[in-house]
């Protein structure tokens, strides 16, 4: 049986800057889209491609190796970060699930947010050293994320974990009257 798309005349590889690419090319970013099919290569893909090739001129294939063994760890770092990110910090994400009128508050300095998420928010950022979300006045760290990519750098992912755990647990007690 041949591949989905052999009787459309159409070759079913990737294709960079235009010019078709073997199937097994070495590229990892070979894989941008389809000659007559699929979507044009953006600008920004051209551009990561670029940097990719520049980084990588002059270079054996062991150092190249090496190269993209480095990039994908960092890269693994940054997703890991992300997650940790989100899960520890939600009302930094909060304002992506923003109507007009919490978009529109925010933009005043004002958090649309409940009192009582607001309160539990700030004292779980509290505990662990931070700012209270949206004060500007407070004096305590404010970054966050760095303190994340610290944690995952220096491989304390148990650690995030249990400051996870422990407020996953805290926000599945009921409210207290």
């Amino acid at each position: 049986m041949d591949a989905p798309g052999a009787d459309w005349g159409v070759p079913m590889y990737p294709v960079v800057d235009g010019c078709g690419a073997s199937p097994n090319a070495a590229d990892p970013l070979a894989r941008l889209s389809l000659k007559g099919g699929g979507h044009a290569m953006n600008r920004m893909r051209k551009e990561e491609l670029k940097k990719y090739h520049e980084a990588r001129k002059g270079l054996s294939p062991a150092e190249i190796e090496e190269l993209d063994r480095r990039e994908a760890l960092e890269k693994e770092k940054q997703h890991q970060v992300g997650l940790w990110h989100g899960r520890l910090f939600p009302e930094e994400y909060d304002f992506m699930l923003d109507d007009g009128v919490d978009a529109k508050s925010r933009s005043q300095g004002i958090n649309p947010m409940s009192a009582d998420y607001i309160a539990r928010t700030n004292t779980r950022r509290a505990d662990l050293g931070f700012a209270r979300y949206m004060d500007e006045s407070d004096a305590r760290p404010k970054d966050t994320k760095a303190w994340v990519r610290e944690m995952v750098t220096a491989n304390r992912t148990e650690e995030l974990e249990r400051i996870y755990n422990a407020r996953k647990a805290s926000d599945a007690q009921p409210d207290s009257p």
